[in-house]
């Protein structure tokens, strides 16, 4: 079964060389995607901080 195209847009930003090195840890460790990684942090940074304003 193949996976469904999901739309998307790029990303391009500049990441603190102490964030990026735990970013490039976090990926090692977990074998997830830099996207995916990102997009889950993103996430669930948006789920707490808009869940905190209602």
């Amino acid at each position: 079964m193949s996976r469904s195209i999901k739309s998307y847009k790029t990303l391009h930003c500049k990441l603190d060389k102490a964030t990026a090195d735990k970013l490039d840890e976090y990926v090692e460790k977990t074998k997830m995607s830099k996207t995916a990684t990102v997009e889950k942090a993103l996430e669930l940074l948006f789920e707490r901080d808009f869940k905190s304003k209602e």
